[in-house]
Order: C-alpha cells, then sequence, then structure tokens
C-alpha cells in the first residue's frame, strides 16, 4: 500500500470529494497524504506516457473508464492519445479487432437472440 499526495483544491470533484470526505481541508490536504489500497510505490512512480507504455492493451479500456469516473482529465486526454497511436495506419477490420467493435451484422444477430430468448422465456406469474 502506498500514499499518495493529497489532491489539491482545483483537482478533479470525486477526488475533492475524497479528500472531504476525510475531514480535510486544503490546507491539511496539501500536508498529508491518502492511502490507497493495492496499489505500490513503483506503480505511483510511473508517470504519463511512461506508465502507459507498460500498460496492458486489456486494461487501457478500464483505465479510460476509471479516468473519465474520477473526472481526472490529464489522464484521459493521455489515455485517449495512447488509443490514438494505437489505431493509427490500421485499417477498419484491425481496428475494429483492436478495439474489440461489433459489426452491425453482429449487433443484429446478438439482439435477435435477446429478443428470442425473452420470448421462449417462460412468465413468471404469482
Amino acid at each position: 500500500m502506498a500514499d499518495a499526495p493529497a489532491p489539491p483544491p482545483e483537482s478533479p470533484t470525486t477526488l475533492n470529494n475524497l479528500v472531504t470526505g476525510q475531514g480535510l481541508d486544503a490546507e491539511k490536504a496539501a500536508k498529508s497524504s491518502i492511502p490507497i489500497n493495492n496499489i505500490d510505490g513503483a506503480t505511483l512512480e510511473k508517470n504519463g506516457m511512461e506508465f502507459l507504455k507498460a500498460l496492458k492493451d486489456e486494461d487501457l479500456g478500464k483505465l479510460v473508464l476509471a479516468a473519465n469516473y474520477l473526472e481526472t482529465k490529464k489522464l484521459l486526454r493521455y489515455c485517449c492519445k495512447k488509443m490514438a497511436m494505437m489505431a493509427q495506419g490500421k485499417a477498419p477490420l484491425e481496428l475494429r479487432i483492436l478495439f474489440e467493435i461489433s459489426t452491425d451484422e453482429e449487433d443484429e444477430h446478438a439482439e435477435m437472440g435477446l429478443k428470442e430468448r425473452h420470448r421462449v422465456a417462460p412468465s413468471r406469474k404469482k
């Protein structure tokens, strides 16, 4: 477990809520740290594109969702930049495979399967 410096007052809303939820004001937060479970110091030392270069492709999507949820615009920009670099020079089919994007036919087939299961499923009336 590592301690991260508390975010400054202009940090994203979710992080500010975390700090204020611990009863810290801006001055106290600047002098203290927040414990972050399941993250070691080596992870925190990596930053920016260095961190993203070491990140596995399958984890990038999860990081994008987390950055969006935490409202960390800078991290979200870095993630999008990495995704753009990954996509550069790729054909549409390669992009579908890389980013696991289904085709319209696959979407229609899945939707029909859901409708069929819903229609066939026995109704439970009490």
